[in-house]
């Protein structure tokens, strides 16, 4: 399945490889299958299954991106856009694949906490009742003069997903911890 949705793979995914030449295997583990996703693909197409689920009547582009989103957020192990980008397979170019990322994150008409929140409080049901507890982690940084992103994510596998963020005036070194 490429990014634009169409169910036909490309030469690359035969041979199970990225658009960027590397390998495309998953190491984790998702409670509703009997065996670990293998590839992005079907990581893809777990995640993209339940939030269609979650999301009934929202748009399937909308639904594509939040998804490859979701799937570039956990392999990259970061939020940062040109890092997503680069786990993201397709024909598309890095570049390519951070803007419309970005374009989609900024679309006035789409509220992305409104339609994350679902996903979130259902990820965080399955992860509770996977493990029997959740770990939090709240990060603080600065970004830009006299900025700082808050965010809490969930730990998982050794990586921190997001759960929620905001905006606060002032810098990390006056955050209490």
């Amino acid at each position: 399945m490429s990014f634009r949705g169409t169910s036909y793979p490309t030469v690359l995914e035969k041979r199970g490889l990225t658009a960027r030449g590397k390998a495309n295997k998953v190491n984790s583990y998702h409670r509703n299958t009997l065996e670990a996703p293998k590839t992005i693909n079907q990581l893809y197409d777990i995640c993209f299954g339940r939030i269609t689920q979650l999301l009934e009547g929202e748009r399937i582009t909308r639904i594509r991106n939040l998804t490859w989103l979701i799937v570039g957020i956990f392999l990259s192990k970061s939020v940062q856009m040109n890092k997503i980008g680069l786990k993201i397979p397709g024909d598309s170019k890095e570049l390519s694949v951070v803007r419309r990322l970005g374009r989609f994150l900024c679309n006035p008409g789409f509220n992305i906490r409104m339609v994350y929140e679902p996903v979130v409080k259902d990820w965080l049901k399955s992860l509770a009742a996977s493990q029997g507890r959740l770990m939090l982690i709240i990060d603080g940084t600065q970004v830009g003069f006299g900025q700082q992103m808050i965010m809490v994510s969930a730990a998982y596998h050794h990586r921190a997903l997001p759960i929620a963020w905001t905006w606060v005036p002032g810098t990390t070194r006056g955050m209490q911890r």
